[in-house]
């Protein structure tokens, strides 16, 4: 075909000094999200909001303790476009033998 919807996940992790920030930003991220005119403004664009997956706490125990992490995962569906502008090869010769396409 010459679109085909492919469907992918974007893992959004946010960074913030607090945990009540990270979350805070986390929050309003989801919910601007959730807004009927924001799915209506990415599927202008060709991008379908699938689902926005649940909230995780990201944080590594050990690791830059200092710094809070809170992310979530968004799946989406996109629209790959198979046409170009190319020409398409119609035939081959190979060992004297012409080869076309079906």
């Amino acid at each position: 075909p010459m679109h085909e919807p492919v469907d992918t996940h974007i893992s959004i992790t946010i960074h913030a000094e607090t945990e009540t920030r990270a979350l805070d930003i986390m929050d309003n991220l989801q919910a601007n999200l959730r807004d009927p005119e924001i799915h209506y403004q990415v599927k202008q664009r060709g991008i379908i909001i699938v689902a926005i997956l649940d909230p995780q706490d990201r944080s590594v125990i050990g690791i830059n303790n200092s710094e809070q992490q809170y992310g979530f995962d968004l799946q989406i569906r996109l629209e790959r476009n198979f046409e170009s502008d190319q020409p398409t090869i119609e035939s081959i010769e190979s060992n004297n033998e012409k080869i076309t396409r079906n």
